[in-house]
C-alpha cells in the first residue's frame, strides 16, 4: 500500500512551490507526522509533513518547482519502490502534477530587479549579510536557498562560525560535527535543537555536494576533514547514518569518528523516556516516544526510534536498530548489529543473536540464531 502525500494548496495564491531543502532522502524510513520537504512560495516557507508512517520515496531536490496541490511524494509499508511509484509520477504529470526543473515553473515572487524575482525571505538574508544583489545577476528566480549557497561559498568551511545567526551560536567546546545527510540526520539535528546542549558546526556526507542544507545546517566537507576538524577544536560527533540497509556501515562510522578522537554522546529525545535504572552507553539514540523500561542495558551506538519501546531487564548489544514501533517485552536479549523492523512484536524472554535481519511487522516467538535473516510474513 502507498500513500500520497501532497504540496499544500490552501490559501496559497501561487501555482508552484520552489523546494528549499529536502529532509528526508529518498527510501528512508519515516513517522507520522514527521518532517520531509520544506517548501517555498512568494507569500511564506512551508513545511510538508508525512501523513503515514512506512518508507519514503520521491525525485524531489533543491531548487525543484512543484506545483500547488501536485503529488510530492508517496510513502510505501514496503521498503523497496513500489512498482507503481512511476507510473504514480506519471499520472500527476499528466494532471498537471509534474515535478519540474528550477525555473519551468516559477512561483510569483516578491520584488524584482531588471526582470528578476526575489522571494521575500531572500530578500531579508541579501539585506541582513550585506550582499550584492549583482551576484544574482541573470538568475530569473532568487530563492533563500540560493542566497545561503551563495553565503556558504563566501565563507567556506567554516561556514558556521560565518553565518552563526543562520544556524545557531557556536558554544566552543561544545561544538559537534555530524556525520551523515540524510533523512535520520535531520532527526538528530532535531534532537540537538531541543537539547540546546551543543553547537553544531556543519554536516559531512560523502555524496551530498558541499553547501547543501539539511534541515538549515550546511554540508561543509567529507569524512576525511574529521581528523582536521578535531585539530581545530570540534569534540563532538554525531553518527547520523541511518541503521536501515546499513546496520554495518553505521557501525563503521561509529568507529571512524572514535578513531578520529571525537567523542560520541547519547541523545535522548525530550518525549522519550528512560527509566532511572536503565543504562546506556556512548553513542546511542533514543527517539521520539520511545520507552526504555526499568533495568535496560543497551550497548553503544544502538537507535531505540520513535515509538519503540524496550521493556524492563532487556540487553541490547552494541550496534543495534530498534526500528519505530517495534515492542520488546521483558527479559530479551539482543546480539550487536541487528535490525529490529517498524511494528515488530518480541515476546518475553526471547534471545535474538547478532546480525540479525527481523522485517516489518514480524511477531518474534522464538529465540533467533546468529545471522538469521526472518522471512516477510514469517512467524517464529
Amino acid at each position: 500500500m502507498a500513500i500520497e502525500i501532497f504540496a499544500p494548496k490552501d490559501t496559497v495564491s501561487d501555482d508552484s512551490f520552489v523546494v528549499v531543502d529536502v529532509l528526508v532522502q529518498s527510501g528512508q524510513p519515516v513517522v507520522l507526522r514527521q518532517r520531509l520537504f520544506v517548501v517555498e512560495s512568494s507569500k511564506a516557507a512551508v513545511e510538508i509533513e508525512s501523513t503515514a508512517a512506512g518508507y519514503l520515496f520521491h525525485t524531489l531536490r533543491a531548487g525543484a518547482s512543484v506545483p500547488v496541490g501536485g503529488i510530492v511524494a508517496i510513502v510505501s509499508d514496503e521498503p523497496e519502490m513500489p512498482a507503481n511509484f512511476a507510473q504514480s509520477v506519471a499520472t500527476g504529470a499528466a494532471s498537471g502534477t509534474e515535478i519540474a526543473e528550477f525555473g519551468d515553473t516559477a512561483p510569483a515572487e516578491g520584488p524584482t530587479t531588471a526582470g528578476q524575482r526575489f522571494s521575500r525571505s531572500a530578500e531579508a538574508l541579501i539585506a541582513g549579510n550585506g550582499l550584492d544583489r549583482g551576484l544574482f545577476a541573470g538568475v530569473p528566480l532568487v530563492t533563500k536557498a540560493l542566497v545561503e549557497e551563495v553565503i556558504r561559498k563566501q565563507a567556506g568551511l567554516s561556514v558556521q562560525r560565518a553565518i552563526g545567526s543562520l544556524i545557531g551560536p557556536v558554544g566552543g567546546d561544545r561544538e559537534m560535527v555530524i556525520v551523515g545527510g540524510g533523512g535520520h540526520a535531520g532527526m538528530c539535528i532535531d534532537m540537538l535543537r531541543q537539547s540546546d546542549r551543543f553547537s553544531i558546526v556543519g554536516i559531512l556526507d560523502r555524496t551530498l555536494p558541499v553547501g547543501t542544507m539539511v534541515s538549515g545546517i550546511p554540508v561543509v566537507g567529507r569524512d576525511v576533514d574529521l581528523a582536521r576538524l578535531r585539530q581545530e577544536g570540534v569534540r563532538y560527533a554525531i553518527n547520523a547514518v541511518g541503521a536501515v540497509g546499513n546496520v554495518k556501515t553505521r557501525q563503521r562510522v561509529f568507529q571512524m569518528l572514535l578513531d578520529a578522537g571525537l567523542e560520541v554522546p547519547t541523545l535522548v529525545h525530550r518525549s522519550a523516556v528512560v527509566e532511572p535504572s536503565a543504562t546506556l552507553g556512548d553513542g546511542n539514540q533514543i527517539m521520539a516516544g520511545a520507552v526504555v523500561g526499568s533495568h535496560v542495558a543497551v550497548g553503544r551506538n544502538c537507535i531505540v526510534n520513535s515509538g519503540a519501546i524496550v521493556s524492563h531487564d532487556s540487553v541490547l548489544a552494541d550496534n543495534v536498530h530498534i526500528a519505530p514501533g517495534a515492542i520488546l517485552g521483558g527479559n530479551v536479549k539482543v546480539g550487536s548489529n541487528t535490525l529490529i523492523g517498524m511494528g515488530v512484536t518480541v515476546y518475553l524472554g526471547v534471545t535474538i543473536g547478532a546480525n540479525v535481519v527481523i522485517p516489518n511487522g514480524t511477531h518474534i516467538w522464538s529465540d533467533l540464531p546468529d545471522g538469521t535473516h526472518v522471512r516477510q510474513g514469517a512467524r517464529s
